[in-house]
């Protein structure tokens, strides 16, 4: 849980929901560490490869540390999560992810307790609550005091992308054993798992694992037996002096012998022993097939267990482990382990930390450092979260936050301040650089123009909108720290990072310490700071309105008119410039805005006139906008031919991509022209179009839409305006949406929409189907109301749209339609989508362009888009459609049907072009002399629904 200001509204809550006594709040200075307790596992345990089951036998023995008096203990059973039904199902399920709820029997977990008792004693009983498991000791257990329990159980580890799962064979285990539950100065812990972080004392392990003697194990810890378990040539190769990367052992083409005593022995049962000290939690993993490297910084040895398969991107991963560990070590203090492990697991979930060992989801790129960054980021786990063990349930910032300013100083000290996260590849405009600073400023500042900001403060199991949890734990914090190091100078802040690290080192801080640990190594309080920025959601917005200039003497005299809006009034850099190519940076202090309530005069002596002012002119504030901190406008762009890739957006200009657009129409013939896309951080193709002529009639055609904020207040209103000439029409059209209701992405999500358009058709020659299109000219409104919703086995959408003329006397006419779309997830790998639709037009002047036509298509639909694509085919294996259009009163007797098998490709350029052919093997009714069954296709270029 979050520590409220009022700690005692905390323990008071748990003791009414968990019936344990309120812990006696001992005095606590923050950033001083207290009182913690200690525990020591000793585990036996063996795994069967055939139910994925662990079976186990725990001794743990628990130390009162605290100054309170315990009467139970409770336990963590994590993997009792993933089953249909748990609180983690159940809390998914409540934002509309039935992935747990959907997962069937054999891929579930569980965790069981089967028996409890004291060392040499009676039974105890257990009262299991899904995920937390209490049981009442038989006498209390005063300070000081200590207590001994031994525990057998089993656990089934799930098949699921998430900490753990199976690959193979084999398993990642994590949160596998039962684990108790963290006491602090709060209380006890004992929230459900729901899915997001850990919390855990600090102890020693004692661990053995018996496994297949086919499997090779890698773990948290060191192994004690290594001469038991490893063949001496293994053994030899692990102890050859020497740091660089080698290969240890290459089980990749390994294999049980043919005759059946040779499998039996080969499979012979293998126990292996490992201890770990000063760590809080245990994990490990086996497969059959791994190829094991090894490199060495400063005596620490750094493995990697990966596939054959991915051999070319982990072959140098062990290298580039011991020099990550080498910038850690310098960077924040000692890792005091003899080893580290980073094991590539197929299971799909990324990267998951571990003490001493992390699990890596293999990530190819030809031209991205994604291996890189992720070796960086769960490497750095080990000091915050490894190390320095914070409530990461509560306060997710602290490990996660941390961690994600760790990695970005690990890319830029290993491959450079610009570019770390890109291979350097020519030419760069077809794979341009991108970093992890840089990434880290554009992904916070689109999340805090997306309307769904929550604190960073927030517990992890209680955002309101769960898509906020990611930018404000990772992103936010990266970029808050790397921010605040710009304030309080580089030097400073790196001292003080090595300062809170060895002081919370082995402890567990809370915000409130790493606040005060912070003040202190910085020599002054940066409260306004860390409350603005972590405790609230607010943010920089600065502007400089106006600067006046007067001559003093041989000097002069600038005085800068500034706001500050945002809430948090930082000290402000800003750079005078003069002719004759003078420059001078000043520093705006904070003091600034406080009295004027954001608005403030800075007053400064230079020795030159200066002509231009300009605020934070490095980009070191997250300035939500960065375009009115000049005196002198001037349109920042960055132009950058369209490669087809993703192009990482710059920060503080716009990127203007843009390509050659060549193209073919019966009319004009052979189109040539430029077509753009303008975009800015927070705001994405604001504008784009495309502009050219034709070759056989060289007349111009052009088209371009704008997108804009309604209010800067709220991002959910977008007004597009459009106007374009070409393919023979000549029209403008001007659309207001809206998302309503709640920003929670869960229920009913509505959006409203509202726009005017007029549309010309002025050369016939140019239409597919004249006959199907009027002269146009005339105005039409159009409202439209849609809404989307996700059940457990079908995801819905629904649409319905009012359209009428506008004022006019070439048309007369007013319709409404209808549709709703269900994705039916029944059957698995086997999507069924469904659809229906109606709808009525009536009136004088009926447009033939406003007349409805089976499945959807139509001469608006087809011309909407470029490839005249299919309106008519649903994009599953299997499809059918019945419908019926009527001049008059509907005759159900006579439908129109057909039904068939349709193939799609995926999206072949940046998520566009999507090739489809469908095989209407059957319809009715039918052309003259045609059979209702009968071979038939259709091509088409992109996608219906």
């Amino acid at each position: 849980m979050t520590p409220p200001r009022n700690p005692l509204l905390a323990v008071l809550a748990l003791a009414l929901v968990t019936g344990a006594p309120a812990p006696a709040l001992a005095e606590h200075t923050p950033g001083v560490p207290g009182w913690q307790q200690d525990v020591h596992y000793s585990i036996s345990a063996s795994y069967t490869p055939a139910k994925f089951e662990i079976a186990g036998r725990e001794t743990l023995a628990y130390w009162n540390l605290s100054p309170d008096t315990l009467s139970e203990l409770y336990f963590h059973l994590y993997l009792n999560a993933y089953r249909p039904g748990s609180h983690m199902a159940r809390h998914d399920a409540y934002f509309e992810d039935w992935k747990i709820e959907n997962l069937p029997s054999r891929r579930r977990g569980s965790e069981t307790i089967d028996g409890v008792t004291l060392l040499r004693g009676d039974p105890l009983p257990v009262q299991v609550d899904d995920t937390i498991a209490g049981i009442a000791l038989p006498s209390v257990l005063a300070p000081g005091e200590s207590v001994i329990v031994c525990l057998a159980f089993r656990s089934v580890i799930p098949d699921v992308p998430e900490r753990m799962g199976r690959s193979g064979k084999g398993i990642f285990a994590a949160q596998w054993f039962p684990k108790v539950c963290a006491y602090d100065r709060f209380g006890w812990h004992a929230e459900q798992h729901l899915g997001s972080e850990f919390y855990g004392d600090f102890g020693a392990y004692d661990v053995r694992i018996t496994l297949p003697g086919s499997f090779l194990l890698a773990h948290t810890g060191t192994l004690v037996n290594g001469a038991e378990v490893l063949p001496d040539s293994i053994r030899a190769r692990l102890e050859a002096p020497g740091d660089s990367a080698v290969t240890i052992w290459d089980r990749s083409g390994a294999a049980a012998p043919g005759d059946s005593a040779g499998r039996r022995a080969y499979e012979l049962p293998r126990t292996w022993v490992v201890h770990a000290d000063s760590v809080h939690d245990f994990a490990w993993a086996c497969d059959e097939k791994w190829i094991w490297r090894r490199a060495r910084w400063n005596g620490i040895q750094i493995y990697t267990f990966h596939r054959k398969g991915d051999s070319k991107r982990w072959y140098d991963m062990a290298g580039e482990g011991a020099r990550m560990m080498e910038v850690l070590n310098h960077r924040f203090g000692p890792y005091p382990y003899p080893t580290f492990s980073f094991v590539e697991e197929p299971i799909g979930a990324g990267g998951v930390e571990f003490p001493n060992v992390v699990w890596i989801t293999p990530r190819r790129s030809a031209i991205a450092r994604r291996l890189e960054y992720l070796f960086a980021h769960e490497l750095a786990h080990n000091w915050f979260y490894g190390m320095v063990g914070s409530n990461e349930t509560a306060q997710a910032f602290l490990d996660e936050g941390l961690t994600s300013y760790s990695e970005t100083a690990i890319m830029e000290t290993l491959y450079g301040r610009e570019g770390n996260l890109t291979i350097p590849r020519t030419p760069r405009w077809l794979y341009p650089p991108d970093d992890s600073r840089r990434t880290a400023w554009r992904s916070y500042l689109e999340f805090q123009a997306s309307g769904i900001e929550e604190p960073v403060l927030t517990h992890s199991d209680r955002f309101k909108n769960p898509a906020a949890y990611y930018p404000s734990v990772y992103h936010k914090t990266n970029v808050g720290l790397w921010t605040l190091r710009s304030i309080a100078g580089t030097d400073r802040f790196d001292a003080a990072m090595r300062e809170y690290f060895a002081i919370w080192r082995f402890h567990h801080p809370y915000a409130e310490d790493f606040f005060a640990s912070m003040n202190h190594a910085l020599g002054q309080s940066y409260d306004w700071f860390w409350d603005g920025w972590i405790v609230r959601t607010d943010r920089m917005d600065l502007k400089l309105r106006k600067m006046r200039v007067a001559r003093d003497g041989t000097d002069y005299q600038a005085e800068l008119e500034i706001q500050s809006r945002g809430g948090i009034d930082p000290p402000v850099p800003v750079r005078f410039r003069g002719s004759g190519g003078h420059e001078v940076l000043r520093t705006i202090p904070r003091d600034v805005f406080l009295g004027a309530a954001g608005d403030g005069r800075y007053r400064t002596t230079l020795p030159f006139r200066p002509s231009e002012a300009e605020l934070d002119p490095d980009l070191t504030l997250p300035d939500v906008s960065w375009s009115d901190n000049s005196t002198r406008w001037r349109l920042r762009l960055q132009p950058m031919l369209d490669n087809w890739h993703s192009s990482p957006m710059p920060i503080g200009k716009t990127l203007l991509l843009w390509r050659p657009d060549l193209w073919y129409q019966t009319e004009d013939g052979v189109q040539g022209g430029l077509a753009f896309d303008a975009s800015t951080v927070r705001w994405e193709h604001a504008l784009h179009g495309l502009a050219g002529v034709g070759a056989r009639k060289p007349r111009p055609f052009a088209d371009f839409e704008g997108r804009f904020r309604a209010l800067s207040a709220d991002p959910k209103g977008i007004v597009r305006a459009r106007a374009y000439n070409i393919d023979g029409h000549r029209g403008a059209q001007l659309l207001f949406s809206k998302a309503l209701g709640s920003r929670i992405e869960r229920g009913f999500r509505w959006t409203l929409a509202a726009g005017v358009d007029l549309d010309r058709l002025y050369d016939r020659a140019v239409p597919r189907r004249p006959s199907e299109w009027s002269d146009g000219g005339h105005g039409n409104l159009e409202l439209q109301v849609s809404s989307t919703r996700n059940f457990r086995r079908v995801r819905w959408s629904g649409a319905m749209r009012l359209r009428t003329d506008l004022l006019s006397e070439g048309a007369s006419y007013s319709s409404i339609y209808g549709t709703m779309t269900g994705d039916v997830s029944v059957i698995p790998k086997f999507p069924l989508l469904l659809r229906a639709s109606a709808g009525r037009v009536r009136g004088d002047q009926v447009p033939p362009e406003e007349r409805f036509y089976l499945a959807g298509a139509g001469p608006r639909g087809e011309w909407a888009s470029r490839w005249f694509r299919s309106r008519g085919t649903i994009p599953t294996p299997l499809f059918a459609d019945v419908g019926k259009v009527s001049e008059n009163k509907l005759d159900w007797s006579d439908l129109a049907a057909d039904c068939g098998v349709g193939f799609r490709t995926k999206p072949l350029v940046r998520n566009h072009l999507v090739l489809r052919t469908d095989l209407p093997l059957w319809r009715t009714p039918t052309l003259p002399g045609e059979r209702p069954w009968k071979l038939r296709a259709v091509f088409s270029v992109g996608e219906a629904f």
